[in-house]
This record gives C-alpha cells, structure tokens and sequence, in this order.
C-alpha cells in the first residue's frame, strides 16, 4: 500500500492553518478537512498583502530549519545560512520595487516626472578574484532627467596597485575582449581606487539628496548591479565604515518599467512586463554613436562601445528615445541623442497626437532653442491647414515615353520635357526598347535575361528535339515553366532561319510565365520560342 502523501509545510500551508480557526470560530464546519481550507482560503491568499505573505513565508523557513537542523551543503555551508539569505534578498527586492515603484508613482506627469534626476552607474573590470572582489579599471557616474537628457558624467580611470598572482591571464583576456585598459603595471593614467573617487562619486550624488537624507539610487544594467554594488560597498567600507550602505544599486530595468509607462499619455502603450524594459536596454541601439566615450577610448573607435562613459550615456539615450516624444520634450543632440543621429519630426512628438490633431505639430531643431522662434513656428503651425503647402503647389505631368528620353536622364540634366521634340512612334524598334501594350514606354534592362542570351547563342542543331530521330526538327521551347512554339507576326521566318536584315530586330519570348525582349543582330538565328514583334 503507497505511503498517503504528506502536505507541503509551505507559506500557504500556515495560511490556511490562520483561516481554519478564523472560520471555526465564526462556527463554520470543515467537513473535508484542509482539502476544503484550501478551496476557501485561496481566493484571499492570492489577494494578500505582500507584508502578511512575507509573514507566512518567514514561518515557512523557520519550519524548514527546525526539519534540516544542523544540516550542511557540499561546500560546509549550513543549510540555515542559505535559507536565510534566501529570505534576506526576497526582502531586499520587494522594497527595492516598492521604492521604485513609489519614487515614480509620485511624480507629477506634466512637472516633476520631467525634472527628477536619477544616476547610473558603470563599472568596467579586469576580472573578478575569489572572494567576490572585482578589479575595476573604470567608472562613469551620469547625471539624467528627460527634461535635459544627460546632464552631467563623472568620470575616470581607476589605476589599481597590481594584479594579484593567479589573475593575469584572465585580466588580460577580459580586457583584450572588451574595454581594452592595460594592466596596472603598462597603465600610465588613472586615479588609485582608495583616492579621491570615493568622495567625488558622493559628491556627485549630494547634489540631489533625498528628503529622508539618503543618497538617491543608482542605476545600473541588471548583470552589473552585483558588479557596482560591490565595488561601492568596499568603497564605503574604507572610506565609511560608519555607514557602509550609503550607496544603493537598483537595476535599470525596473526604473525604465515604471518611467516608461508614467511617461505613456492615457491612451497610449507602454510595456506590459519588465522584460521588454530589459530587452530594450540589452538591445544598445547606439553603442557605436560616436562622440561619447572618454578620451582613453576615443583613441580606438572599435573600443568605444565598451567605455564606461559611452555606456552610462546611451542608457540616457535609450530612454528618452522612448518617453519624450510622448511627454512632447523636444529631442536635443548631445542631450537627448547622439550628435549624428537624425531627429525627425515623427520623433519629436506621438504619431496618435499629430493624427488627432489634424495639423502638423511644430518640429524644434536643436540649433534653434529660442522660445520666441518655437513661438513662432507653433503660432505658424497652428494657422496652416494640414496639407496646404504640398496642395498650393502646382501639378506638372511629364510624358518621358513621348520624349524619347528616360526619366532618369531628364532629372539628371535638368531637361524640360516640353522644349525636346516628341518623337513619332515606330512600329518596329531598334535600339530603344519596345513599347508596351497599352503605348507607354518600357526601358531596356541593364542586362538580358538568360533566356534570350541563350536564345541569340544557340541553334536547333545544338540542341535537337529529345527523342526524335531527325536532328533537323526545331526543338520545342524549353524557356521558363511552360512551353511554346513562335508565332511568326511580320515575317515569313520560321524558327532556325537566319536573320539577313541590315536593321536591327525586336524579338519577344512566348514560353514560360512571363514575356522578355531583346534586340537581336543580323547574322543570329531565330529560336522557336521566340516571336519578331
């Protein structure tokens, strides 16, 4: 007989233990026992607070430590320490999300959602040691609200005093890979990492304190989250120690989630999930801008991409790409995108706002930031009728088929169609290519199509009918799906007989899905897929 299963002692479990004697003191009756809580107590489960479940999640690791007692992993790690940090960071990130979250939430759409600044932070580095350490060679601090785009970047190389034995080949491997900065013992620039950063980087963040005191958060790319935070918190340690978790490290992702759709107007889309946040940001859709990376990287442009500088900028980048035009910020170079990059008036404000509005919206330029001439093109603009400039201009058609000249060598030399005398249509054309059915004009095509290139080439004594047994009969058409044989139009020919006119001819394919035409010379063989036209 099988062992009756037992009952997972999880979150839930002591949840419906609470609600069993919650209900039975109201004098309700559980006749199937927790099978029946189950049913009733999930409803409310999956409505409750985050505080209450991570009350019940907390009764449910201290079952499992009393179960697992003095239990160790592989490593000698007690199985209690792992359960706890375990619980630690599901802690962490909940409030990590709900200050995000809340920090967004409570700014003001059309003010200070514009103006609030917020910081990322990057970190480039040699290798990581085996205590959890990083070797940083880099670090680039931005200063970011949409309203200014980025505004300001800290910036420099770090200079460490060596690398430790054991490390220098994968330092010189991630280095060769990526970021490209010597080892300690070849680099010639930088400031040491227990120098002055630590102070400049605080500095850098006080500029905006938090109304609590705090620094405000730091941003970063969500894999190099671990990466800056504990590079900061060693920082912090030394430099510190009365408060080593002065710097906080959130990942980018979540703040562009909550920035993207407080920025979207009320009708508008913004992203569903935090995953698409992320895709977006791991897309790096101008990490070859050029421009933006320190004067270390500027030296070697295939090594731009990877400088801390450039990084921190185009995460700027990115996200006004994505939220100002729905909050109508005009987009500046250098600010808000790269230098080179081409703003278009569709980039500047929603397309769903310029069709709704009936007229086109003013277009901003970043050279030209004068209020009183964006005045001007906004009144401009709001008087013009959509369409009136492109509808006043006069219609002029063009018949290049009657001129005898292509469209292209008309634009090219500026001719008017009107002073180049019509030519009369002939019915059979020598070197301009023939007309179509309805009279107008077909171009001649840069190169032939194999068929007819074959067809001017070969004979029926190269390839006789497959199966006879005469080598004298014409062969079938053999050109494209189907098959044909030529209809003779204005000469006697029959397919095979040579062509003795001193002008030159126009052939047309019969066989196959389509027709192709070409010219053919004196002395060349007709093919019985072929017709004179």
């Amino acid at each position: 007989m099988p062992k009756k299963k037992k009952t997972p002692k999880n979150s839930f479990y002591f949840f419906m233990k609470d609600f069993k004697e919650e209900q039975e003191q109201m004098g309700y009756v559980f006749k199937n026992g927790l099978q029946e809580v189950a049913v009733m107590a999930d409803p409310e489960w999956k409505t409750l607070s985050p505080e209450r479940r991570m009350h019940y999640e907390n009764m449910a690791a201290d079952y499992k430590l009393r179960e697992k007692g003095n239990k160790y992993t592989t490593m000698g790690v007690p199985y209690s320490h792992l359960e706890k940090e375990k619980l630690e960071k599901m802690e962490a990130d909940r409030k990590m999300r709900m200050e995000i979250e809340g920090t967004v939430q409570g700014l003001d759409r059309e003010g200070t959602l514009r103006t609030h600044v917020f910081y990322f932070v990057h970190f480039n580095y040699y290798c990581q040691l085996d205590d959890g350490q990083y070797l940083v060679c880099e670090v680039a601090v931005a200063q970011f609200n949409l309203l200014h785009g980025v505004k300001d970047v800290y910036h420099t190389i770090i200079r460490q005093e060596r690398i430790p034995t054991g490390y220098t080949y994968a330092a010189v491997k991630t280095l060769t890979e990526t970021h490209q900065i010597p080892v300690p013992n070849e680099l010639t620039e930088g400031e040491p990492l227990r120098g002055n950063i630590f102070s400049r980087i605080k500095q850098f963040l006080e500029q905006n304190r938090m109304a609590n005191g705090y620094l405000p958060p730091l941003y970063s790319l969500d894999e190099h989250v671990g990466v800056a935070q504990n590079v900061l918190s060693e920082m912090a340690e030394f430099h510190y120690p009365q408060n080593p978790d002065i710097f906080r490290v959130y990942p980018l992702s979540k703040l562009f989630f909550f920035v993207r759709n407080a920025a979207v107007p009320p009708n508008g889309t913004g992203f569903p999930v935090e995953t698409l946040a992320l895709r977006e940001l791991e897309k790096d859709q101008y990490n070859f801008a050029p421009g933006i990376a320190c004067e270390f990287h500027k030296k070697d442009h295939d090594t731009s991409q990877y400088c801390s500088r450039s990084i921190v900028t185009r995460w700027g980048y990115l996200i006004c790409d994505h939220c100002c035009p729905d909050l109508r910020i005009p987009l500046v170079h250098g600010r808000h995108v790269p230098n080179n990059a081409a703003v278009k008036q569709e980039d500047q404000f929603p397309r769903s706002q310029m069709a709704r509005s009936g007229r086109a919206l003013p277009f901003v330029p970043a050279s030209a930031p004068e209020p009183a001439s964006r005045a001007q093109a906004a009144s401009a603009a709001s008087t013009q009728p959509l369409g009136a400039a492109v509808s006043s201009r006069p219609l002029e058609v063009v018949d290049y088929g009657r001129t005898g000249l292509s469209e292209d060598y008309a634009h090219h030399y500026n001719i008017n169609a009107a002073s180049v005398p019509v030519s009369p249509p002939s019915s059979l054309v020598g070197t301009c290519w023939g007309p179509k059915p309805n009279g107008g004009p077909l171009r001649r095509p840069n190169k032939l199509p194999a068929s007819v290139q074959d067809a001017l080439h070969f004979t029926s004594e190269d390839f006789p009918d497959l199966g006879s047994r005469s080598h004298s009969k014409m062969p079938a058409a053999v050109a494209g799906r189907g098959r044909g044989r030529a209809r003779i139009i204005q000469e006697e020919k029959s397919p095979g007989d040579l062509i003795e006119e001193t002008e030159n001819l126009t052939i047309q394919s019969t066989a196959g899905r389509g027709r192709s035409r070409a010219d053919i010379k004196p002395g060349s063989r007709l093919a019985a897929n072929f017709q004179l036209i």
